[in-house]
């Protein structure tokens, strides 16, 4: 599992998920992630995603993120 990590993987798979999301004309972009996750915490925030809110799952803490989409399809309507 270790070898996998900080080789880009996750921002190439990021990269492309948003992508995708702005092609299908998506609005929002929500993820969970685990509070302990930090690197993930930090790549959301790299990307621009906003903190949500926190709850708990099963006796886990998690933290919601979302990103916007929905000014980008306004910018590329009025553009």
């Amino acid at each position: 599992r270790d070898t996998f990590r900080r080789k880009g993987i996750g921002t190439k798979l990021m990269q492309h998920a948003i992508s995708f999301c702005r092609e299908k004309h998506f609005l929002k972009v929500v993820l969970d992630v685990r509070i302990e996750r930090v690197s993930a915490i930090s790549m959301f925030h790299t990307f621009g995603f906003l903190h949500g809110r926190e709850r708990n799952l099963n006796g886990r803490k998690l933290r919601d993120f979302y990103l916007d989409l929905y000014s980008d399809s306004l910018e590329t309507r009025n553009d």
